[in-house]
């Protein structure tokens, strides 16, 4: 799905239906085509996003995924809603929810994922991800970053391939 008609949805789109139709929950994950550091310090120069703190990853000796590195990750909030996101050097997504894997093209070409939460400040708000997704999404296209939601496809449309939003 086209990232500009994506977004026209999820505007459209009433609160209590952001999960089923726009994948809009908790660890909502963007997969950028972009080094990770170059991805930390975009968002560190942006005035939308403070940062909170930078976590060393702990090694898991039985986590035998190859694509993960244990660069760490940034935290950050997003001061215009109740939300925070991470910036994570490797390919990471939530996928126990949809019962997903991540495809060979997403583990190769993305090297970098921010990860969205939509509960700073003991707040559960869907619709701050949604303020949050839309901000990025600007951000990605203004830098002209490729970009993967592979969320987007909506839990209510969970093998619905053609939904999951890509940018360009």
């Amino acid at each position: 799905m086209n990232l500009d008609d994506y977004l026209a949805a999820l505007r459209a789109c009433p609160d209590e239906q952001l999960r089923d139709e726009c994948g809009i929950y908790d660890n909502f994950s963007i997969l950028l085509h972009a080094p990770f550091q170059n991805v930390v310090d975009l968002l560190i120069r942006s005035s939308n996003y403070a940062l909170i703190e930078k976590r060393k990853e702990i090694p898991d000796p039985h986590d035998d995924r190859p694509y993960l590195s244990r660069e760490g990750h940034y935290i950050f909030h997003y001061p215009l809603g109740h939300a925070g996101l991470q910036v994570r050097g490797y390919n990471d997504f939530s996928s126990d929810e949809q019962k997903h894997t991540p495809t060979p093209r997403q583990l190769e070409y993305y090297p970098s994922t921010i990860m969205l939460h939509p509960h700073s400040f003991n707040v559960f708000d869907l619709r701050d991800i949604a303020r949050i997704l839309e901000d990025l999404a600007q951000l990605i296209q203004r830098e002209h970053i490729p970009a993967c939601f592979p969320n987007s496809m909506g839990w209510k449309h969970r093998d619905d391939y053609e939904r999951i939003v890509y940018f360009p």
